[in-house]
């Protein structure tokens, strides 16, 4: 078993999550080897950052590492623009109050005048 780091610096991390890669070799099952990645930290693979620099291709690497598959290392990667909505804090503010008071008293409103009309007709007649 080798233990083997696959991205390193020389002065240490500096806030970035390097993957351990651990190679095994079973001599008792055909010479079938065996192969896991480790990495310091996830939030590099959360949706919020998976499009910086190169955490897409570090991911798809590392699964086609696994998996030894040099056909899956060749295939390309499509190449997507994100985008994304940049709010002003006025904006994030009014689609907070949105959410949570205007949505919800709106369908409490609906709600009650419903109700309301429904007890209302069913006392006349």
């Amino acid at each position: 078993q080798t233990l083997n780091k696959t991205a390193s610096n020389e002065n240490g991390r500096n806030g970035i999550d390097l993957p351990e890669t651990l190679d095994s070799k079973d001599k008792t099952s055909e010479d079938k080897e065996g192969r896991v990645v480790f990495y310091t930290g996830t939030t590099w693979l959360t949706d919020q950052f998976i499009s910086y620099n190169m955490n897409r291709n570090l991911a798809t690497s590392s699964v086609s590492w696994m998996f030894q598959d040099k056909m899956i290392q060749e295939i390309p990667l499509k190449k997507e623009e994100v985008k994304t909505v940049n709010l002003t804090d006025n904006q994030k503010i009014m689609v907070w109050f949105i959410g949570i008071f205007l949505y919800p008293g709106l369908i409490i409103s609906i709600g009650s005048y419903y109700v309301i009309s429904r007890r209302k007709k069913f006392n006349y007649e």
